[in-house]
């Protein structure tokens, strides 16, 4: 793999990062080819889309998939600030949708930035500031989910990047606030 230095030069190169662009391009098209055919996408997917990105100013969801790409790769230094990066974009993005189920995908967005941050923060011995922005974010998700009127609409989950169900949504969202953030299934690699 690349050292930070030698993958800041090749995403700088403008040869390089042509090719990444029509890689991401080709990535979407099979993305949604997957997507109809409901078959899982791959983890990389998300990964290079993000470093198309990740270059200049990056919307909302490029700084979530690169901050969740550092974090699964165990880059803990980067994924903090990819982290703190991503919330807020989030918050520039929040008050542009008005649309409850979007409203709640992105609320859940930002209970899995603040999760992982509390769980980055206690892997450093820092205390925990993060508990009350976890738990804000998921009573305004579930807010946002009991806001709509029709069962049968779904709604975006950030950790399986497909529709759910609602009821699959709040136990989600119960999932990730009630995960240890001190356990070894929650650690990044």
């Amino acid at each position: 793999m690349f050292g930070k230095r030698r993958f800041a030069a090749v995403i700088d190169d403008s040869v390089v990062r042509g090719e990444l662009h029509a890689i991401a391009d080709s990535l979407r098209l099979l993305e949604g080819y997957l997507s109809l055919q409901d078959i899982e996408l791959f983890p990389y997917t998300k990964f290079v889309k993000a470093i198309c990105g990740a270059h200049k100013n990056p919307s909302f969801p490029v700084a979530f998939a690169l901050a969740e790409a550092h974090f699964k790769i165990g880059d803990s230094a980067e994924a903090r600030t990819a982290f703190e990066k991503a919330d807020r974009k989030l918050g520039d993005e929040s008050g542009e949708h008005q649309e409850n189920r979007k409203k709640a995908t992105l609320k859940e967005a930002s209970l899995i930035c603040h999760s992982r941050l509390r769980f980055l923060k206690s892997q450093k011995g820092e205390p925990d500031d993060e508990t009350r922005y976890v738990t804000r974010a998921a009573h305004d998700a579930r807010e946002a989910t009991d806001k709509l009127r029709q069962g049968r609409v779904t709604i975006f989950s950030e950790l399986q990047r497909r529709n759910i169900s609602q009821k699959d949504f709040r136990k989600e969202i119960s999932l990730i606030v009630e995960q240890d953030p001190y356990s070894d299934e929650n650690s990044p690699g």
